[in-house]
C-alpha cells in the first residue's frame, strides 16, 4: 500500500508536510498466488494501518521542527 499525502495549513495555504509512505504485510502461501479473499483483505488492512502509522509519525515530526 502506498499513501501520498500533503498537509496544508488552512488559513495560509502553506504546505506543512508532504510525502509518501508505504505499508507492507507478509503472508505464507503454498502456491504463488493468494487464493483466499479474506487473507487478501486482511493483508490490505494491515499494510494500510502500517502506512498510516508511518505517515502520522512523519507529520508529527515535521510539525515539531
Amino acid at each position: 500500500i502506498e499513501i501520498k499525502y500533503e498537509l496544508i495549513q488552512m488559513d495560509s495555504g502553506e504546505v506543512i508536510s508532504r510525502g509518501t509512505t508505504r505499508g507492507f504485510a507478509q503472508y505464507d502461501v503454498t502456491g504463488s498466488e493468494i487464493t483466499n479473499e479474506d487473507t487478501r483483505k486482511s493483508m490490505t488492512k494491515i499494510a494500510t494501518k502500517n502506512a498510516i502509522q508511518l505517515m502520522t509519525s512523519r507529520i508529527q515530526s515535521s510539525i515539531s521542527r
